[in-house]
């Protein structure tokens, strides 16, 4: 059994001054050796990416996500897949623009409504 204020064979000081030396030599937490690199500065909440090839250089993105994880993209979105999910997702509706979001509506609503516009002929030929 350790001693009270050891973690195994080392004492909290000594395991102290090990983590110390490791960060003074540039070592650091993620496990690798520290030869990533960036900007010097950055954009609060960006989205760091990949710049080129080689694996070791860093840079903003036009992608932001804030404090309450809301996301912002200063692009366009690709979906690659079939489906997009969403918590909200409701049997029945679809995903209607009305200039600024995209908002949930009734499929039955919808049909409703164009039933009404051809049967009032609101179009004119």
């Amino acid at each position: 059994m350790a001693k009270k204020g050891t973690i195994g064979d080392y004492s909290q000081a000594r395991l102290a001054k090990i983590i110390d030396d490791k960060v003074a030599a540039g070592g650091g937490g993620g496990g690798g050796d520290g030869d990533v690199t960036g900007p010097g500065s950055s954009t609060d909440n960006a989205i760091t990416r990949f710049d080129g090839t080689g694996g070791k250089t860093i840079q903003n993105s036009g992608c932001t996500i804030d404090d309450s994880n809301n996301m912002t993209i200063a692009g366009d979105l690709t979906i690659s897949g079939d489906d997009l999910y969403m918590a909200t997702n409701t049997d029945g509706y679809i995903l209607v623009a009305d200039g600024t979001n995209f908002n949930p509506s009734s499929v039955g609503g919808i049909a409703a409504d164009i039933n009404n516009i051809l049967a009032n002929q609101i179009f004119s030929h």
